[in-house]
Order: C-alpha cells, then sequence, then structure tokens
C-alpha cells in the first residue's frame, strides 16, 4: 500500500507522536520559570486568544536560550568521542557544554543579561509601534 508524501516515515519523521497528555502539559520544562518567564496558563490563554501554538508564545530565558545554542552549535559543529561504552558519548557532550559554560558563558553572564534585556526592550517597542501603526490605527474623518 503506498502511502502519500506527507506520511511517509524518515530519519526526519519517524512516525512518532510526542503529544502529551493535557494533564502533564503543565509539567513540561517549556513552562518552568527557570526556563521561561510565561506560564503554561498564559500561554493557553494567549493560544486560545490567537491560535498561535502555545510552544510559540513562551519567552525563554536568556539561560535557556543560551544552553539551546550550545546543544546545537557542540552537535553539528564539534566531533564528540564516543568510546566503547554507550554512556561516553552523553558524558563527554555534556563535559564539552560545561566547559563552554564555565570558560565562555558564565565569566559574561551579566553582559549577556543586560544585551539580552535591551534586545527585548527594543522588541517590546517595535511591536507596540507595529500594533499601533497597523491594527489600533485611527482613522481620521473628514466633516
Amino acid at each position: 500500500m503506498a502511502t502519500s508524501k506527507s506520511t511517509q516515515y524518515h530519519a526526519w519523521q519517524p512516525g512518532l507522536d510526542s503529544e502529551l497528555p493535557a494533564a502533564l502539559r503543565p509539567l513540561e520544562s517549556l513552562y518552568h520559570s527557570q526556563n521561561s518567564s510565561t506560564d503554561y496558563q498564559n500561554t493557553l490563554d494567549l493560544h486560545q486568544l490567537t491560535g498561535i501554538k502555545q510552544e510559540r508564545l513562551a519567552a525563554f530565558t536568556w539561560q535557556r536560550l543560551v544552553l539551546h545554542e550550545l546543544i546545537v552549535r557542540v552537535s553539528a559543529n564539534i566531533l564528540v568521542p564516543e568510546g566503547d561504552d554507550e554512556e561516553l558519548l552523553g558524558q563527554r557532550f555534556r563535559l564539552i557544554l560545561d566547559t563552554i559554560q564555565q570558560q565562555y558563558i558564565q565569566p559574561n553572564a551579566q553582559q549577556i543579561a543586560s544585551d539580552f534585556s535591551q534586545l527585548q526592550t527594543q522588541i517590546q517597542y517595535d511591536v507596540n509601534n507595529l500594533l499601533d501603526e497597523h491594527l489600533f490605527a485611527t482613522v481620521k474623518r473628514e466633516p
């Protein structure tokens, strides 16, 4: 039986469904205060109001964004030796991440936090201006 292109399974579409049961969704790390400045209920309310997926509405902390970027960059750009034991890959991967965090991120944490805060402020300003200009613009009526 032939399957359509959208349902063919491959490395990037293994056919797994990662949808959590509704009762467990508030426990996702996406909504933990150390990872995000938004909580589950706020993103749910915004999702119901706008239709935007909840995970797209989360506002990550700078620490979480840095960690994500490190994981992506180390995975893509650094050869992590596997070794004979399965757990060696994970241990070595974490060691590389920890080394980068301690030697490069932590010494610059204050500057990174400040830059992140400035970027957030600028984005809020730009979004508010766009909303005022396009969504909340007043229509001038002539007498």
